[in-house]
């Protein structure tokens, strides 16, 4: 039995952080595929740089960040074999405030929470490695439930945080997500 499967989802996120701008240290773009975006890495956060999308001038947003999760799932025989990425895509990101360094720390931990899902979806994957002997359905169903809990959160993140705007439900947030990442080796 061969099952190949490819779930992208574009989840575009954004914020109205309406604080002064402050300066941010910009770096140097890394190479990017712009097929397939930035791969999260604890070691590489995004820079204004990354956000190459042109910005609608009508536009009541500050910022937009588009993530997707990248699972490619193979069934061989009754064993799955799967790679799942965190990717964060720059050409459907924007910001129209390219100085705040508070509205990029916000839009980071849209990429850091699509990381965690990613690691979650990891996790799951590896702890069903069966599904393969249960057809394509339950794979589909497992990916599809990770899916929903993925945007239902990133839908959560900026409902308490008022996109950013609330400093303590903000820091509360970045708390938790660095102690998730933590928790959840990438490996997983």
């Amino acid at each position: 039995m061969f099952i190949y499967l490819q779930y992208v989802l574009l989840i575009f996120l954004h914020t109205h952080l309406l604080t002064p701008p402050a300066p941010a240290g910009l770096h140097p773009p890394e190479h990017i595929s712009k097929q397939e975006g930035i791969v999260w890495s604890q070691s590489r956060k995004l820079s204004w740089d990354d956000f190459q999308s042109e910005v609608d001038s009508q536009e009541t947003l500050h910022a937009m960040t588009a993530t997707n999760i990248d699972v490619k799932a193979h069934c061989y025989g009754n064993l799955i074999k799967y790679d799942v990425k965190s990717v964060f895509v720059t050409e459907e990101s924007w910001s129209k405030n390219k100085l705040s360094a508070k509205l990029l720390a916000h839009e980071q931990l849209h990429f850091d929470l699509t990381e965690i899902h990613a690691r979650l979806l990891r996790k799951k994957l590896s702890e069903n490695i069966n599904l393969c002997s249960k057809g394509g359905d339950e794979l589909d169903k497992l990916t599809s439930k990770q899916f929903s809990d993925w945007k239902q959160e990133q839908d959560q993140y900026d409902e308490e945080t008022n996109h950013g705007l609330d400093e303590v439900k903000q820091k509360y947030w970045e708390a938790l997500i660095s102690l998730r990442l933590h928790q959840l080796k990438a490996n997983a």
